[in-house]
């Protein structure tokens, strides 16, 4: 700190009523020594919900594995997006890893106890080997605010026709 000058923080914390912000301005006259803090300093910004008391994203399966998949086919699986929280989960964003890949058909809000339906569409590239694609889930999930999900598949080349 620059004797004379303030310096502060602030931060701003996501909570089930909306944003909270918090900042501190702390001004120095004397460059003295610190002392010890007659009482804790304040504590952040804490969410108005416990993680407990929140949302909580749960997604099944929570990866997938398509075997062997001729290259060029499209393949679609659906997967399960679970409330298992006491408060409503908003989801924020889904996006994919590539242009290949298209998440579709969900709900943009679970209400607790409740589920959506994503479903996931891959086109596998025209050469073989493995591909691995991503689904990432953002939520407003305290604890897990952004899920990947991960699509696996081996890709072999299309059987060629004798004339």
């Amino acid at each position: 700190m620059i004797r004379g000058q303030p310096a502060g923080i602030s931060t701003t914390a996501r909570t089930a009523l909306g944003l909270v912000s918090a900042a501190l301005a702390v001004a120095c006259a004397n460059p003295s020594p610190p002392r010890a803090a007659a009482t804790p300093p304040p504590a952040a910004a804490v969410p108005a919900t416990s993680p407990g008391e929140g949302p909580r994203l749960v997604v099944e399966p929570p990866a997938f594995d398509f075997g062997t998949v001729v290259a060029g086919r499209e393949i679609e699986k659906e997967f399960v997006i679970k409330n298992h929280g006491r408060a409503l989960l908003a989801i924020d964003s889904v996006t994919t890893s590539c242009a290949c890949a298209v998440a579709q058909g969900y709900a943009r809000t679970v209400a607790p106890g409740r589920d959506t339906v994503l479903r996931a569409r891959v086109t596998m590239p025209p050469g073989p080997g493995h591909i691995q694609r991503l689904v990432l889930i953002r939520t407003n999930d305290p604890t897990r605010p952004s899920f990947e999900l991960k699509l696996d598949a081996d890709v072999v080349a299309a059987a060629s026709r004798a004339p």
